[in-house]
C-alpha cells in the first residue's frame, strides 16, 4: 500500500486525544466499568489471580474500538484514559487501586498510618511496585501470541502428567493462558475491523500474528503495541520496549535481504515511534540501544543509525532513547546522539556499562549474567528474564534528615517523631553530625519496614499473569513474577536530596560552631520563621562558596560519607522475599513535591522549595562550572548503585558550537566515565531562549528539555520545574 507520512502526520499527532471510537465494536468506558464490578461482586471468593483473568477477557474482548486509517498501526481500545499532557489510566486500574487499599489496611493498620505520616511529611514512601515492567521482548517476539499459550500449556500438562500440579500452578496456568488467549482475541477483534474498512495490509499484518510468531518487522512491531497495549490494561507498564538495535536486527536484514528500501523501513520508525509521541506516555516509552550482545557481539549499528536519523527528523521526545555504552560502542553513533542533544532533542541518557555490572556485582550478581543488563525506566537497569527490580518501590528524601537533626527528631510542620528523638541542642559540629546520620539510617529503617509490610500480599493485590506469561522461568515454575515466578526479585531504594542535606551540614559546620555566627537554637528560629528578618544570614550562607557540585573537598567528603552512610543501610540488604535491596540516586519529581511538605533547612533553602534532585548540587549552588561539578560526583563510588545514578549536564549553546563545541561534549561523557559515573544525561540551552518562550509561548511549541529521567516541553512546564532550570543555567 502507498503511504505517504508527512501527508498522514497531522492525523497522527493527536490521534489518541480525537480518537473516533466506534460504538458498534463494544461498550463505553462506564459501561466496561460496571460490568468489570458485576464480575467482581458476582466472584467474592475467587483468588486474585483468577478473578483479573475473567477481567481482562471482559475487558479485552468488549471495549470498543476506533481505527485510524492514516496509521499503518491503526486499531486502539477505550478503557477511559484522558490523553492530555500525559495519559491517565483506565478503568482497570481501578481494581488494584480498592484490592491495595483494603488488603494493606487490613494486614497492618498501624505501619499504613506510619506511611501516611511519612507522605505527610514530605519523608518518602515505601511500597510494592507493580508498575515498572519489563516484559522478556526476546521472547515475546520469538513466540508470537500463539507460542506463548502453547508454551503455556505444555508447561501446565508436563506438571499435571508428573503429578506435581499444585492448586497455585494450576491457578497462575489458568489465567495466563487466559490472558493470552485475549491478547489472540483482540488481534481478532482488530482484524475484523481491519477488514470492514479494507485496510488489507494492516489485516494481513493482524493476520500473520494471530496465527504465529511475527515474521517481519511490520509484524514484531504490531505484536510489541498490542502487547504493550493490553499489558498496560492495569497500572502495569512495560518501561521499555527492549534493546531494539539487538531484537529488530534479523526482521531488519530480511526486509533489505527481500528488497526493501532504507527509506520504506524508515516510514516504518517513524509510524511506530509516533504513536508513542500520540499516546501521551507518562515519562516517555524507553527504547534501548548499544551494549554488546551475549556472544560478545555489537547491536546493529547500521539499524542503529536508522533509527536515531529518524528520531532527529520527528523531533518529538517520546519515545527516549538509552544508550548502554562500552569501550567497542561505534564513535559514530556517540556523536548522533550528542548531536540530538546539543540541537535541542536531549531525550538520550548514556549508561555505563562497566559501572553497570561492577554495581550488580556488589548485590551478588555474576559479570556474565549482569551484562545482559537492558536499561528501563527513567535509567534504571535490569536483567530481561531474570530479575524483578521494583524500580518504584521508595523514594527517600534525605535532606529530611537535616529537619529532623535541627528539632529532636520531630517534624516540625506536624510535630510528631516518624523514628526516633535526638538532643534538641548540641555543643559540638561531631555530635550534630551524628544526629544528621542517625536520622539517615533511621529514615531508610522505615522505608524497608515499609515496604516488607507489603511484598507478602503482592499476590493480593495486583498478579500479573500476562507480564509472567512473557517470562520462561515463570512459565516453567508456574508462579506469576509477583509470587516467586523469576530468579531475582530484588527492591530498589532511592535516595535524593543529598546536596541539599551536605549544604545544610556545612552551613551548621561553619556557622554555628566554627565562625559562631549564630547558636543552634537561635539557628533553630530563624527556620521556623522561614528566614524572616535574617536574610542578611541567608545571603551569606548562600554566597559562602564551600557547596557540594564544586569540587569543594570539605563539601565533596561529607557527600560522600552521607552516600557510604546510605548504602550501608541499603546495598545488598536482604528483602526476605527472595532478593536483594538495590541503592538508586535519582529523584524524579519527588524533589518538588515531597520539599513542598518542608519547612525551611540550613543551607538556606526557604520552607516549601525544591530539594536537590538526582546527583545535582542544589538549585542555583553550582558556580564553577561543568568540570568541577564532575569533580565532585566523580568522588563517589557508583558501584553502590545498582538501580542507578544519574549525573545530569546543563550546558550554554554557546559553549558547544561547531565541531569544537560537538567535541567537548564527547569529552564531557568520556571523562565522567573514566571517573565511573554510572549515566549521564543533560542539556544545552539558553536562558535568555527560556524566559522569552515564558512570554511568547506560542513560538516554542517544540523547546524541550530533560528532566530526571524524561524531557517535558518547556512551556508546558510548571514554573517552579522552570525556575530551577534557570538557576542553574544563570549559576554557570
Amino acid at each position: 500500500m502507498k503511504r505517504n507520512f508527512d501527508a498522514d502526520r497531522p492525523f497522527l499527532e493527536n490521534e489518541f486525544q480525537q480518537a473516533a471510537w466506534d460504538d458498534t465494536t463494544g461498550l463505553r468506558p462506564d459501561a466496561l466499568k460496571q460490568g468489570m464490578w458485576e464480575i467482581v461482586e458476582a466472584n467474592p471468593e475467587l483468588p486474585m489471580i483468577l478473578l483479573r483473568g475473567k477481567v481482562f477477557s471482559f475487558l479485552a474482548e468488549n471495549a470498543r474500538l476506533a481505527l485510524n486509517p492514516h496509521s499503518i498501526f491503526s486499531g486502539k481500545m477505550d478503557l477511559g484514559v484522558q490523553f492530555g499532557e500525559f495519559a491517565t489510566q483506565g478503568v482497570y486500574s481501578e481494581l488494584y487501586s480498592k484490592a491495595n487499599a483494603e488488603v494493606l489496611k487490613r494486614a497492618d493498620p498501624g505501619l499504613c498510618a506510619q506511611k501516611e505520616l511519612a507522605e505527610r511529611m514530605g519523608v518518602g514512601f515505601g511500597v510494592a511496585d507493580f508498575w515498572h515492567t519489563m516484559p522478556d521482548w526476546a521472547e515475546i517476539l520469538r513466540l508470537g501470541f500463539p507460542g506463548m499459550l502453547q508454551r503455556l500449556r505444555l508447561a501446565e500438562e508436563e506438571k499435571r502428567r508428573a503429578g506435581t500440579l499444585t492448586q497455585e500452578q494450576e491457578w497462575f496456568y489458568r489465567s495466563a493462558a487466559e490472558h493470552v488467549q485475549a491478547c489472540i482475541s483482540y488481534t481478532g477483534r482488530l482484524r475484523a475491523l481491519a477488514a470492514k474498512n479494507d485496510l488489507w495490509e494492516w489485516e494481513a499484518c493482524l493476520a500473520a500474528i494471530a496465527q504465529g510468531a511475527p515474521q517481519t518487522l511490520y509484524q514484531a512491531m504490531q505484536t510489541s503495541l498490542i502487547y504493550l497495549e493490553l499489558e498496560e490494561m492495569g497500572v502495569e507498564r512495560g518501561r521499555t520496549l527492549g534493546r531494539l538495535d539487538v531484537l529488530y536486527a534479523p526482521y531488519y536484514r530480511k526486509a533489505l535481504a527481500e528488497g526493501a528500501s532504507r527509506e520504506e523501513i524508515k516510514d516504518l520508525f517513524r509510524y511506530f515511534f509516533l504513536r508513542f509521541h500520540a499516546a501521551r506516555r507518562f515519562a516517555s516509552q524507553p527504547i534501548a540501544i548499544g551494549g554488546h550482545t551475549e556472544d560478545g557481539a555489537d547491536g546493529d549499528e547500521e539499524l542503529i543509525l536508522l533509527m536515531l536519523e529518524v528520531y532527529r527528523e520527528l523531533n518529538i521526545r517520546n519515545p527516549k532513547i538509552q544508550v548502554r555504552v562500552h569501550p567497542g560502542l561505534s564513535e559514530k553513533i556517540l556523536r548522533f546522539c550528542m548531536e540530538l542533544i546539543r540541537q535541542g532533542k536531549s531525550s538520550v541518557v548514556f549508561l555505563n556499562d562497566e559501572t553497570v555490572i561492577n554495581a550488580y556485582g556488589r548485590i551478588g550478581i555474576p559479570r556474565e549474567e549482569a551484562a545482559r543488563y537492558v536499561p528501563f525506566g527513567c535509567y534504571e537497569p535490569m536483567l530481561p528474564g531474570m530479575e524483578d527490580a521494583m524500580i518504584g518501590a521508595s523514594w527517600c528524601n534525605m535532606a529530611k534528615a537535616a529537619e529532623f537533626a535541627m528539632n529532636g527528631g520531630r517534624d516540625p510542620g506536624t510535630g510528631e517523631t516518624l523514628t526516633c528523638a535526638t538532643p534538641e541542642t548540641f555543643e559540638n559540629f561531631e555530635d550534630f553530625y551524628s544526629a544528621i546520620k542517625t536520622h539517615v539510617r533511621q529514615i531508610l529503617r522505615f522505608i524497608r519496614r515499609a515496604i516488607a509490610g507489603e511484598l507478602p500480599h503482592t499476590m493480593e493485590i495486583n498478579p500479573s499473569p500476562l507480564y509472567s506469561a512473557s517470562i520462561a522461568s515463570c512459565v516453567e515454575r508456574g508462579k506469576d513474577v509477583f509470587g516467586g515466578g523469576m530468579r531475582y526479585h530484588n527492591v530498589s531504594i532511592k535516595c535524593f536530596g543529598v546536596a541539599t542535606l551536605t549544604d545544610a551540614v556545612l552551613a551548621v559546620k561553619r556557622f554555628v560552631f566554627e565562625k559562631q555566627e549564630i547558636g543552634f537554637e537561635q539557628f533553630r528560629q530563624v527556620l521556623a520563621q522561614n528566614w524572616q528578618g535574617h536574610e542578611m544570614l541567608r545571603q551569606k550562607i548562600l554566597n559562602d562558596p564551600c557547596k557540594y557540585g564544586n569540587n569543594c573537598p570539605e563539601a565533596d567528603e561529607i557527600a560522600c560519607d552521607l552516600y557510604r552512610c546510605i548504602a550501608e543501610e541499603v546495598v545488598g540488604k536482604d528483602t526476605g522475599f527472595g532478593g536483594k535491596y538495590r541503592l538508586g540516586g535519582d529523584s524524579i519529581t519527588n524533589c518538588i513535591g515531597f520539599a513542598q511538605k518542608m519547612g525551611a533547612t540550613p543551607d538556606g533553602r526557604r520552607a516549601g522549595e525544591p530539594v536537590s534532585k538526582n546527583f545535582c548540587p542544589s538549585a542555583g549552588m553550582e558556580k564553577n562550572g561543568v568540570t568541577a561539578y564532575l569533580e565532585s560526583v566523580g568522588k563517589l563510588d557508583y558501584a553502590d548503585f545498582a538501580d542507578a545514578a544519574v549525573v545530569d549536564f546543563t550546558l550554554h549553546r554557546s559553549a558547544v558550537e561547531g565541531e569544537a563545541g560537538l567535541e567537548a561534549m564527547l569529552a564531557l561523557l568520556r571523562y565522567a566515565f573514566r571517573k565511573g559515573v554510572f549515566a549521564l544525561q543533560g542539556n544545552v540551552l539558553d536562558a535568555a531562549e527560556l524566559l522569552d518562550a515564558r512570554t511568547h509561548p506560542e513560538k516554542y511549541r517544540d523547546l524541550q528539555v530533560r528532566l530526571c529521567g524524561w524531557n517535558e516541553y518547556w512551556i508546558h512546564m510548571e514554573p517552579v520545574k522552570q525556575d530551577a532550570f534557570l538557576k542553574r543555567l544563570q549559576a554557570n
